[in-house]
């Protein structure tokens, strides 16, 4: 018999990605996950994510994305003035703790965090070493470690004007979408001040 308040057989949630947050789509009982998946890696997940809670199931839920910037206030401008992001709060971090987190002696930290839009309380974690103090990178999307985070809008063209008005740099026009899940729809790419990579996608009406 089960012990009260975990199911009787394990299960496992697999889950589907938008440009802002992962979201369940669907609940998988033991051994019945397609056929297409279940020698994939996601078939391999989900065996390992189907553990029984007694037996140290791996229970995840997204808190927050992070980047880490050169100048915090420069940033919180751009994010917050200019994207309309909502400021949920700022600190700073030095002691032992937080040296071991990161893995740096004597770190000191500023960091901000802001609520993404329309992404069930998912945040922007921004950071800004003060000690120690690093090296900017190659941002490029083609680079392994390189992330951006995508947003959705009902009109790319005008989203497009309004940033551009607002001094936001541009990868390109916005490009209509001819291939994938979002043919018929339109993508751009834009840059935060430390060259972070963003988007904007229209999906096709």
């Amino acid at each position: 018999m089960p012990s009260r308040g975990y199911p009787a057989e394990p299960r496992c949630i697999m889950l589907q990605q938008n440009p802002l947050a992962w979201q369940p789509f669907a609940t998988v009982e033991p051994g019945t996950l397609p056929g297409p998946f279940a020698g994939s890696l996601l078939g391999q997940a989900a065996r390992l994510f189907s553990t029984d809670r007694r037996r140290g199931t791996l229970m995840l839920r997204t808190a927050h994305m992070s980047f880490t910037v050169e100048d915090l206030e420069r940033s919180l401008i751009f994010y917050r003035d200019t994207l309309g992001m909502k400021l949920v709060g700022s600190m700073e971090r030095v002691g032992e703790d937080i040296s071991r987190i990161v893995d740096f002696d004597d770190a000191h930290l500023k960091i901000a965090f802001l609520e993404l839009p329309e992404a069930g309380g998912v945040q922007l974690e921004l950071i800004e070493y003060l000690s120690p103090r690093g090296d900017s990178i190659d941002r490029r999307t083609c680079n392994p470690g390189s992330a951006h985070i995508c947003f959705l809008v009902d009109d790319i063209h005008s989203a497009f004007e309004t940033l551009g008005a607002r001094g936001v740099r541009f990868k390109s026009d916005p490009v209509a979408i001819l291939t994938g899940v979002n043919r018929g729809g339109y993508a751009v790419y834009f840059l935060d001040p430390d060259g972070n990579s963003l988007e904007l996608v229209q999906r096709p009406k």
